[in-house]
């Protein structure tokens, strides 16, 4: 459903010296974002004042060229690509058990090698660290969701940017099958999940918690909040292993 979205501007038709335009906070570019994800699911709507429904052809959007989309399906230059969609909420085993995902562990290494950076509100992307908005406008750093979209874009794998997007992109798993590189969303909303992190293995995950703390790991059992796991990148091609480094005289070095 359809959230209505702040007032953008002044009353209509004000004086021309009221009229100017400033710039969108995140919460109501998200709130636009939403509105636009929910139009594009609707393929038949009603206009006030007109009986007769309107039917409206949305087309598909593929990933880039190059790039795997989120569940793990590679785009080609043809055009077909695997579809970003919804999935049920859930932690339950009664989830089917999806392939494992060749990039997991890389995922989780890249993620990792974050661990100290300062948590920016709306900073950070798959390029790395930034400068993000609001209360993150001087910090350059990372925010939970842009961490990930960093983490899986180093391998290739192309994720939504923002929290809500993320959940419905993933593929779900249960619980207990949870493996390192797998999303964990926290923070139930009507907008779906507010939070993410990154399991690790050993009952841990990595995340960006909040403005003035850094990238850090903590207990899945300290979170109560849990709404779901989704995992990424399943059709990806596992990461070349690298060579190991030799000496002058042929020797590989321990």
């Amino acid at each position: 459903m359809l959230r209505p979205a702040p007032s953008l501007g002044p009353p209509p038709n004000p004086p021309l010296r009221y009229m100017t335009r400033r710039s969108l906070s995140i919460e109501e570019d998200e709130i636009i974002r939403s509105n636009l994800h929910a139009l594009q699911k609707q393929t038949r709507f009603k206009v006030p004042n007109i009986d007769v429904p309107i039917e409206i052809e949305l087309p598909e959007i593929d990933a880039p060229s190059g790039m795997v989309s989120a569940t793990g399906v590679a785009s080609s230059a043809g055009g077909a690509s695997g579809a970003v969609t919804g999935q049920a909420i859930g932690t339950s085993d009664d989830i089917p058990i999806p392939p494992s995902s060749a990039i997991g562990k890389a995922v989780t290494k890249a993620a990792l090698n974050m661990r100290g950076i300062p948590y920016s509100w709306g900073g950070g992307g798959p390029s790395g660290p930034s400068r993000g908005f609001a209360q993150g406008a001087n910090i350059v750093g990372f925010d939970c969701s842009s961490l990930m979209q960093y983490a899986f874009a180093k391998y290739g794998v192309n994720i939504p940017r923002v929290t809500y997007d993320q959940y419905r992109a993933g593929t779900p798993v249960p619980r207990s099958k949870m493996q390192p590189g797998d999303l964990m969303f926290f923070r139930a909303s009507s907008r779906g999940p507010e939070h993410v992190g990154m399991y690790v293995g050993n009952g841990q995950f990595l995340h960006a918690p909040q403005t003035g703390d850094v990238i850090k790991l903590a207990r899945v059992s300290d979170r109560s909040d849990l709404v779901g796991i989704r995992r990424y990148g399943v059709g990806a091609k596992a990461p070349a292993a690298s060579k190991p480094a030799k000496n002058k005289r042929g020797r590989v070095r321990v």
